[in-house]
């Protein structure tokens, strides 16, 4: 009953909606500003719409029995940890750009193994993160 020109059109869609989502999240690991970390975090939960509402049409037509409402608050959960997950990648990579910046005392430190960072600029980026998060999630 199915056309096959169809069915591989919405099986490419698909993948590509992985492939945005996946994209999207790579771009949050990146230095972003905080609009467009905003419209990163807006397209993610757009991408999370488009899957509830696909769950919310297969539950209508009798094809799983599930709660809706505990499937969004599911993947609002993802996207905060995804978040998170991403922007700590970020941070991560500006200590240790920061730590190497320091001249003498970060190399000192790389001798022990630790990267040496100042404690204003880790408060600083440590605020910045818990902006962003603040500022999409709540």
């Amino acid at each position: 009953k199915t056309n096959p020109i169809v069915a591989n059109v919405v099986r490419e869609v698909r993948k590509r909606e992985v492939d945005l989502r996946r994209h999207l999240l790579h771009r949050l690991r990146s230095d972003v500003t905080m609009p467009q970390c905003l419209e990163v975090v807006t397209a993610l939960r757009r991408l999370n719409g488009v899957e509830l509402e696909r769950s919310s049409r297969e539950s209508a037509n009798g094809m799983n029995n599930i709660d809706l409402e505990k499937i969004h608050e599911a993947m609002e959960w993802r996207l905060q940890v995804n978040f998170l997950e991403a922007r700590d990648v970020w941070l991560e990579g500006n200590t240790m750009t920061s730590g190497s910046s320091l001249g003498m005392a970060s190399q000192h430190s790389r001798k022990l193994g630790k990267r040496m960072v100042s404690s204003g600029n880790s408060e600083q980026l440590l605020d910045n993160i818990d902006g962003y998060r603040t500022r999409c999630f709540e």
